[in-house]
């Protein structure tokens, strides 16, 4: 059983992702370069590079960078973004260019004051940052990510993706719409063919056992009279769950 969850992403955690952004800059390391963090709780495990620095996301979602670099960022062999003004916060917003942008431009509130805050939650009904936030969440090792809590890309998950990627019959796209992100009927999307390779249990762990095939399912043994179950040793069938990123409406959103 390969176990990944379905995921819908709420207004509640897309709006706090895009405020967390808006945190005083500052903070260094020992080493003189200033250390920038991925959304205010984190992601682990992406590989980053600045124009100086290159490694990867510790627990914290942290990564190090010089002032006036940008960050480009990957998920094992995945890109997921470029050139990204490198700060003290990096929030899901300024991953796609065209919000990027937009935020230099503030909204006005109802008392005629400039803020950002509004701007922010207008621009969140954006398919590519929905499309990227979806992705990241459904890596999340622990299924759910929990509030406050940032998310985790282990090693075990991103060597997985790594084998999958080249049998994908076409790359992951994140500025198609949700509807052909999403696919999981017919015609599978890419995403979810990856979310369909990757098990989150640890390497040998029975649930990541491959599911038994059509034939190899009306080739087992018929079940056995009922006076002799006590003594014949059934083949046990697991449970298989496709993983799925799930589409949701703007009102789940």
């Amino acid at each position: 059983m390969r176990s990944a969850q379905l995921i819908r992403v709420s207004a509640t955690l897309v709006i706090t992702l895009a405020l967390t952004g808006c945190l005083d800059d500052g903070g260094s390391d020992s080493n003189d370069t200033s250390v920038g963090r991925l959304n205010y709780n984190g992601f682990s495990g992406l590989t980053y590079q600045t124009q100086s620095q290159r490694g990867t996301t510790n627990a914290k979602g942290e990564f190090h960078y010089y002032p006036g670099e940008t960050l480009s960022l990957w998920v094992g062999d995945l890109a997921l973004v470029k050139d990204v003004p490198a700060q003290k916060y990096v929030t899901l917003l300024e991953f796609v260019p065209d919000i990027r942008a937009a935020l230099t431009d503030p909204a006005t509130d109802d008392e005629g004051l400039s803020t950002h805050i509004i701007r922010e939650q207008l621009l969140l009904d954006n398919a590519e940052l929905r499309n990227i936030t979806r992705f990241l969440m459904s890596l999340n090792w622990k299924g759910d990510v929990a509030k406050g809590q940032g998310v985790d890309i282990r090693e075990r998950v991103i060597s997985q993706l790594n084998a999958a990627l080249p049998n994908l019959p076409e790359p992951i796209n994140f500025s198609v719409s949700e509807a052909a992100f999403t696919g999981s009927d017919e015609d599978v999307s890419p995403a979810n063919r990856i979310l369909a390779e990757i098990c989150f249990y640890p390497e040998g762990h029975s649930l990541c056992d491959e599911p038994p095939t059509k034939e190899e399912i009306e080739l087992a043994p018929s079940r056995p009279e009922n006076e002799a179950i006590e003594t014949q040793i059934l083949p046990i069938k697991k449970t298989w769950k496709t993983p799925v990123i799930a589409s949701s409406t703007p009102s789940e959103l």
